[in-house]
Parts: structure tokens; C-alpha cells; sequence
């Protein structure tokens, strides 16, 4: 790694440790406020959220990493080669939104390219009234990139946070990698589930017998909170999911009654989302509709018996990828006129650093029924990194286009003033709606009169371009853009467009979702259009 760059501004708090601290990866790292254990205290990581996230983000190279045993291959962030500062803001039990602030503040000053903000926000507030928001708008106008999570309060809708249009607001989506195990019943059934706990000597590889405890009613049972060791003892013992962060912890109450293995099935809302967790005995986590068929299959028999066996990680698991059902949805209550998520991104399966010294994963696959994903939940849809640096045209946002779109809002030139922190006048300027917004996604809100947008993109590409208009949406719907072709003759130019939306036949009470596609020869700028629900839910 070269030294870190000249702008480069920040500290490094690590200098109480004996050999180590920062170095030519890491250049910066800094604790604020309750996230220093005291004053002079390195700021270590002690819940290892960060450590994860940090490396996801741009760890180096690793060969021969796995976690046990498995997904082994070569590792790295999706930026290995770029610099790491740290900003500690959270604790273990708690994040101080002082803190946060404080730390977003100091990246700023420090001169970061990137901030990478894996903490979620309550969603719903108005963007003045949203420190995370305003602290962010200040990274914007340095030029700084602001990556958000979305959140994990879904599957409910309008639970996005982190929402401001100068932020990236990504989904948690998987892979195509599943940490496989199988459950086979005595009838000869057989389920696909997860579990990264994989011993070769596996005391649940033969037909055992099943139990599920939920059987008497009690609701303890159902997620063998409550178990009676003479009715689970030898056996393998079918829990409902408690919650996505005890899952171990139901394995641990199971083997400590005696149980042989584990059959982890979800709630309803949980759908198909299974996590391969650091179990303590055989395990499978399988889906709401596997385990609803497990569950009838003991019913319907006197001696229902069962085996979990093990099959290593697998590559191809379809169908994938898919969104998390804990991924928080759009609408965005502080501006729904405005796509949230943006796009989904790798959220589960990922192999990554984990503080002090172990590795760790978020391992999980799907969303709670497998079907298509609304733009509310996806966003404009899954990443592909490779693209995303030759993307041909882009949108682009400065401040004072983020100026006219907030006095839209309606919240005042106090509120806007709040936010930017200079005095404003939006009777002197011309606001702008959320759908007019040079945003790359469209929300158009139609009723009756068509609606017409303006667009105005940048080719980043090869100089001479010629991109063709290509609209795909439901025929109740038509679309026309002018114009229909846009011709650039070299690089930076700019080319304005309008999109003028209007029902072609009889409204969509539920909504209605499309895409404008710009096409050249070698790239196909995709923008997801929206017309939200007569009944959005806000």
C-alpha cells in the first residue's frame, strides 16, 4: 500500500499499542465520545460490526480464507487497494447520535473520498429534523460519497431510513453461495437449509427421532425456549425462530437438553431468509414453507423421524439473488417522490474481518416469499460492480439542485437553512418537485393528466455515443420520451430529455413499475420508473 495522500488530514488514536496501530492500509482511526472506553483508550472494536463492514468495504487480498472450512477461496473488499479510515461512534449495547455526528464531522474534515455508513436511521423524520441527513448534505458538498444501509426493519413498508437523495440508501440482498445442509424426513422428504457448524462427526447423519415441543401449545415451546430433557434428549428437535440474533442460542438450549440436532424453522414473516449461523450442534435453518411441511409431516404420523447431513458450500443456489426479509422498505417517509432503496447490494454471505482476531460472516439467503421484488424493495435493483465503473451516462446532483428540490418539500427556508446552513430564500428561487429532481430513478405520481419530467445526463463513455430510448412498461401505461435518440460527440457532454408519462388505459390502483432504458452499443443505462399505489403507504 503507498503512504496515505497529502490531503489527507486525520489521526490515529491506535499509538497506545505495543507494535501495531495504523499503518499504510489503515491511516486513521478515532473513537468519539461513549465510544471511547476512556480518554486515552485506543479505539479498539468490541462488538466487531465495524471490523466487518470496514473490511467488506476495502479490505486487502486474503488467500486461503474460509470460515470453518467453508466458502474458501480468495477474499478482499470491493475496494482492496483504497485507504481505511475508522470512526468509531457506536458501543456494543448503543450508538450516541452526538457520536455519530462528531464522527461524521471529523471524516469530512479529515478529507475522505467515501463514507461507508452501515448504521441504520429511524425512519419518517423531515430531512431537517435528521442530523444524519445534515451532517451527510456537508460530506455532499465536498464531494464526498455517502453509502448508507437501508435499514432492518423490514419487511414493512416505509421503513427505509438513511433516505436523503444525497445519500446511497442500499438493500440488503445474497449471493448465489449457500453453506448447504439437508434435512431428510422418514417419509422421504427432503429440505435444503444452512448452517455453517459441519463436523464430520455428525450425531444427527442418521434417521433420529423428531420432535417438535410446540406441540402442546405452549408458545416457549414452539421456539424451545422451554424444553422438558426426557421428550428431546437423543432426538432432533424442530424450533421455531425466535429472532435472527438467538438462533445459536436456541441450539445451545437444545444440545444443553440433550438434543441430537436442530431443525430451525422460520416465522411466517421470515419467508425464506436462512441464515447459516455458528451452531453448536447439527443444525439446519431452513425456510417457512420447509418447515410448515416438516411440522405437518409429525403431525401426521406417530414416530416421525428425521437426519441433517451436510453438503459444504455450494455455488448456483438459485434463485438468487434476492432481498432479505429484514431489509427495511420504501416508500421514503421524508420524501417518498423519491425512490428508496436505490439499489440492493450484497448483504448476507459475506466473509469478512471480525474483531479481536476472528473471522465472521452474515450469512442468509432470501426474501420472505420468493417472488418479484418492487422497486420500494430493491431499488433499482442488484449492483453489478463491474459496470457501475463504466456506466456511460450518469445523472448528475449538485447542492443547488438539492436546494430547490428541499424548498419543494415545503419545510421552510428555516428547515432549508437548517440543513445547509446558509440563509435561503425559496420565494427567490425556483423549486422544483421531487419528480424533478435530475434523480436517476423516476416516481411519478399520476392520476388523471399526464405528467412530464426533465432528465439531464452526463456521458462519462466513449466520446462519440449514440444512445436509443427503449421504454419498457405495462400497456395501460404509455411513455415518450424526447427526444427518442441522444448523440454525443465527446466526453462530459451533457444531453437533456423529457419523459412524459400518462395512462393509456385504465388506472392501476395498486401502482405500476417500468423502465426507461438509454441504449448504446456497449452500455444500457437502465432508470426504474414508478407510479406509486392510488394508496401509497406513507
Amino acid at each position: 500500500m503507498p503512504p496515505p495522500p497529502k490531503k489527507w488530514k486525520g489521526t490515529c488514536e491506535f499509538k497506545a499499542i505495543s507494535g501495531g496501530g495504523c499503518n499504510n492500509k489503515i491511516i486513521g482511526a478515532r473513537a468519539f465520545g461513549s465510544a471511547a472506553v476512556n480518554a486515552t483508550a485506543p479505539p479498539v472494536d468490541d462488538a466487531g460490526h465495524g471490523t466487518h463492514t470496514a473490511s467488506t468495504a476495502a479490505g486487502n487480498f486474503v488467500e486461503n480464507a474460509d470460515v470453518r472450512g467453508n466458502a474458501h477461496g480468495t477474499a478482499s473488499g470491493m475496494a482492496p487497494h483504497a485507504h481505511l479510515a475508522i470512526y468509531k461512534v457506536c458501543t456494543r449495547s448503543r450508538c450516541s447520535i452526538m457520536d455519530i455526528i462528531a464522527g461524521l464531522d471529523a471524516a469530512v474534515k479529515d478529507g475522505v473520498d467515501v463514507l461507508s455508513f452501515s448504521i441504520g436511521a429511524s425512519p419518517g423524520a423531515p430531512f431537517n429534523y435528521d442530523l444524519v441527513a445534515i451532517a451527510t448534505f456537508k460530506a455532499m458538498e465536498h464531494g464526498i460519497f455517502v453509502s448508507s444501509a437501508a435499514g432492518n426493519d423490514g419487511p414493512v413498508a416505509a421503513t427505509v431510513g438513511n433516505g436523503a437523495p444525497w445519500m446511497l440508501t442500499v438493500a440488503a440482498g445474497t449471493m448465489d453461495r449457500a453453506i448447504r445442509t439437508t434435512v431428510t424426513l422418514g417419509n422421504g422428504q427432503v429440505f435444503d437449509g444452512e448452517s455453517l457448524y459441519q463436523p464430520r462427526n455428525n450425531t444427527a447423519g442418521r434417521q433420529l427421532p423428531l420432535v417438535f415441543p410446540g406441540l402442546n401449545g405452549d408458545s416457549d415451546s414452539r421456539d424451545c425456549s422451554t424444553l422438558v430433557e426426557e421428550e428431546v434428549s437423543g432426538k432432533v428437535v424442530l424450533c421455531e425462530s425466535r429472532s435472527i440474533v438467538e438462533h445459536v442460542e436456541q441450539g445451545q438450549t437444545v444440545s444443553a437438553y440433550g438434543g441430537a440436532g436442530m431443525i430451525l424453522m422460520n416465522k411466517p414473516v421470515e419467508g425464506y431468509t436462512t441464515f447459516a449461523d455458528a451452531h453448536v450442534l447439527p443444525a439446519s435453518h431452513v425456510s417457512y414453507a420447509a418447515g410448515s411441511k416438516i411440522l405437518s409431516y409429525i403431525k401426521s404420523t406417530p414416530k416421525p423421524t428425521a437426519s441433517v447431513t451436510f453438503k459444504g458450500t455450494v455455488m448456483g443456489s438459485s434463485p438468487a439473488p434476492s432481498v432479505a426479509f429484514f431489509s427495511s422498505r420504501g416508500p421514503n417517509k421524508a420524501s417518498p417522490g423519491v425512490l428508496k432503496p436505490d439499489i440492493t447490494g450484497p448483504g448476507m454471505n459475506i466473509l469478512a474481518a471480525w474483531a479481536p482476531g476472528e473471522m465472521h460472516t452474515e450469512f442468509a439467503d432470501g426474501d420472505e416469499q420468493y417472488r418479484s421484488a418492487s422497486f420500494y424493495t430493491m431499488g433499482a435493483g442488484y449492483v453489478n460492480p463491474s459496470r457501475a465503473v463504466d456506466p456511460g451516462l450518469v445523472y448528475d446532483l449538485h447542492t443547488n439542485d438539492y436546494i430547490a428540490y428541499l424548498c419543494g418539500l415545503g419545510i421552510g427556508d428555516d428547515g432549508v437553512k437548517e440543513i445547509t446552513h446558509r440563509r435561503v430564500s425559496c420565494a427567490k428561487l425556483k423549486a422544483i418537485t421531487e419528480a424533478e429532481l435530475n434523480y436517476p430513478s423516476l416516481v411519478v405520481k399520476l392520476l388523471s393528466q399526464p405528467i412530464t419530467v426533465h432528465r439531464i445526463v452526463t456521458n462519462v463513455g466513449k466520446a462519440n455515443s449514440v444512445y436509443t430510448a427503449v421504454v419498457d412498461m405495462p400497456k395501460n401505461v404509455a411513455v415518450t420520451v424526447h427526444p427518442p435518440l441522444l448523440r454525443f460527440s465527446r466526453a462530459y457532454e451533457k444531453q437533456s430529455f423529457t419523459v412524459t408519462v400518462r395512462w393509456a388505459g385504465q388506472p392501476a390502483v395498486a401502482g405500476v413499475e417500468g423502465n426507461l432504458k438509454w441504449v448504446s452499443d456497449e452500455h444500457v443505462v437502465r432508470s426504474p420508473i414508478v407510479i406509486p399505489p392510488a394508496k401509497a403507504v406513507v
